[in-house]
């Protein structure tokens, strides 16, 4: 794992290390994606039919990309990457479902998924859903308009439908599902047999699911989630996660689910470089 750790902070912006090349070409793979999204656009159609809405929240305020500001600079680029490098395993794997967390809070674990899911969504074939699964500090659902009802609690408690708690944002390909307003313990709630059921229903409508956890430390939240997804992906932010905390926390979740990780917040060693702009640290969550 310390080979790993190093490995990351060679890395410049956003990039995922440690996913494997898909066999294919990547005219293949992309292909072999597209034939997916097509087998599931019925019934996605059908289940989202009537889904309720919601939309960003002050875009421009937010460094996120739904900022143009921001879409418009490295960190785009970035995350396109990162998108492509996970569109790789997905092809070679059957990845449907990727959860995003960290060691310890304050990473930027929760602005990564939720830039990767705009950079997800901006292609043509890709169903998105993100899933704010953070059911303590909701940070994800800052980035949406306030909304009361329904949400992710209340759907695994079993007091409301899977399609019911979905939400169509104001990009196009992108779905939402906020926490919900239930007051349950979280690890109750992911320790049901319905948060595994809700993820094998999600997966047939969309072609990608990513969900923003709970830091792994102090939390036994991040296991129980974790149990059902397919892909864990580590936010590690420059000059911050102690490389200890990093291994303990590689050391408790399934290694053939571990995708790699996000290296968060550096500069590019290359300053001189006509293609420097780094996706500066104050852009974090």
């Amino acid at each position: 794992m310390s080979r790993l750790f190093d490995q990351t902070r060679k890395a410049q912006n956003v990039i995922l290390e440690g996913v494997p090349a898909a066999p294919e070409s990547p005219e293949q793979w992309v292909e072999e994606l597209r034939k997916t999204s097509k087998v599931g656009q019925g019934i996605a159609e059908v289940r989202l039919a009537n889904c309720r809405k919601t939309r960003f929240a002050n875009p421009t305020l937010t460094p996120s990309l739904a900022n143009p500001a921001v879409a418009q600079g490295s960190a785009m680029e970035a995350y396109r990457m990162l998108r492509t490098r996970l569109m790789r395993a997905q092809a070679s794997q059957g990845i449907r479902s990727i959860i995003l967390s960290s060691a310890v809070g304050n990473e930027g674990k929760t602005l990564t998924t939720f830039n990767l899911a705009l950079a997800y969504a901006s292609l043509e074939h890709q169903r998105v859903l993100l899933i704010d699964g953070d059911l303590r500090t909701r940070a994800l659902s800052q980035f949406f308009a306030p909304n009361s009802g329904q949400g992710l609690s209340e759907a695994l408690a079993g007091e409301a439908n899977f399609a019911d708690v979905i939400m169509a944002s104001n990009k196009p390909n992108l779905h939402f599902v906020p926490t919900g307003e239930k007051s349950v313990p979280p690890p109750e709630l992911y320790a049901s047999e319905r948060w595994r059921e809700f993820l094998g229903w999600a997966g047939e409508c969309f072609n990608v699911i990513l969900i923003d956890a709970p830091p792994i430390f102090p939390l036994s939240d991040f296991d129980l989630m974790a149990a059902a997804t397919d892909g864990i992906v580590f936010v590690v932010r420059s000059h911050r996660t102690q490389r200890e905390l990093l291994q303990k926390a590689a050391a408790q979740v399934d290694s053939k689910k571990l995708l790699g990780i996000v290296y968060n917040a550096t500069q590019n060693e290359t300053k001189k470089s006509k293609y420097n702009n780094p996706y500066i640290e104050a852009e974090s969550v």
